[in-house]
This record gives C-alpha cells, structure tokens and sequence, in this order.
C-alpha cells in the first residue's frame, strides 16, 4: 500500500526487487517457539556490512552461517517519506484492520513487574546469554611499543578455555603464568581486565599495558 514491490522470498525472507528487506529466524523448545524477525527501513547499509562482517583470520566458530544477499532500505521503495516511527505505526494500523478481534495489549503494573523479575532472574544473566554460545577460536596480532603481541584463544560457552601468547616482546619470567591466569575467564573486557590487574603484567610482557593486551583478545 505504500508503492513498495514487496514480496516473500526464499524460505524466511522478505524482498523488494530481489533485495532482502527482513529476515526472521525461529527457535524451538518443546511446546513453545520464539520467532523474531527485523525490517531495514533507514538504516546505513555500510554500517549493517561492516557489522555483519567477520574477518576469518581472527574468528572461526561453529556457528550456523547465514547465506549472504543483498540487501535495501524500505524507505528507499516507497512512495511517502515518512519516519521510522511513522512506519511502524502504518504496521500497526495494517495488523488491527487485517486480522478481525486483534487490538493493542496494554501492560499492566503487574505484567511489568514479572517481565522484569524474568528479566533479571533468567534473561539477563550471563548463563543465558552466553551458555550456550557455540565455541569458537580468535587469533589477533597487534603491534606495540613492547613488541608484536600475538593471542590465540579457544572460547566455550564464552568461557576463554585455552590461551597461547606469542610475540617478539621481552618477558623476564615468560608467560606461562599470565596464560593460566586468563584460562577459566569469561571472555569479556571486565573479567578480563580484573584477572590481568592481579598479576604483575610487566613481569610478563614488559612495556606492554593491559589496555593492549584487552585490545589483542578481541
């Protein structure tokens, strides 16, 4: 209704001229399914390929690819310029006359606060988020004023598993000491920066600061 060619695509996609303008994905547990889906309505195409690109020198994993397509702005396909809000509400006026009964749920104070006991309880604990991730390996070279720092780690469940550091750094006690210390981490930057300033880092990498380190293991 708003002058875009629109249609379904493929198994999950929506298209406009063969471009992709949303995606949807599911998951299935037991009795229940989560489906989600996303529009691109004004967004910075530039922006959404850098994002979604992973350089495969520095990550591998074990994760389901998508299949790569090109992708357009609804905004760019319609015949009135209006705002993302605006769309949105467009989206929501199409619902309620399309589908006879449907109407706009209003959350009561008590539905707000289960939402957030849920949320806090389960959804945003890091064994939700992160417990199920699927494993992957990072390698990462930076140059510093102490050297080349290069870090290799294996990552489960988003728990740093095993940690190999090499360089052409000097190291009075080596880094043997410094490798275990980050095994059993979870790989984000505070836990990391809290085991590494437990150590004497400079005995280990000399001229090299933990911001560097942090840096080389992303």
């Amino acid at each position: 209704s708003l002058g875009a060619n629109a249609s379904f695509g493929g198994k999950n996609d929506l298209m406009i001229d063969d471009r992709k303008i949303a995606g949807n994905a599911a998951h299935r547990y037991k009795d229940k399914i989560l489906q989600h889906g996303c529009l691109l309505f004004s967004s910075e195409i530039r922006n959404v390929s850098e994002a979604l690109r992973i350089n495969p020198v520095k990550y591998s994993d074990h994760a389901v690819k998508s299949v790569p397509k090109r992708v357009t702005n609804i905004s760019e396909h319609i015949t009135e310029k209006i705002t993302v809000e605006e769309f949105a509400q467009k989206l929501m006026e199409h619902v309620l006359a399309t589908f006879p009964g449907a109407r706009i749920y209003k959350f009561t104070d008590e539905d707000l606060s289960i939402i957030k006991k849920l949320r806090d309880e389960k959804y945003a604990t890091r064994e939700w988020n992160f417990g199920k991730s699927p494993g992957y390996n990072l390698k990462k070279a930076i140059r510093t004023k102490g050297g080349l720092l290069e870090m290799n780690m294996d990552v489960k469940k988003g728990i740093i598993e095993k940690v190999s550091i090499f360089g052409d750094f000097f190291s009075e006690s080596g880094v043997e000491e410094l490798e275990k210390a980050l095994e059993g981490v979870a790989h984000n930057e505070v836990d990391i920066r809290t085991a590494l300033e437990s150590l004497d880092v400079k005995n280990h990498l000399s001229n090299i600061e933990i911001d560097e380190i942090i840096e080389a293991m992303f």
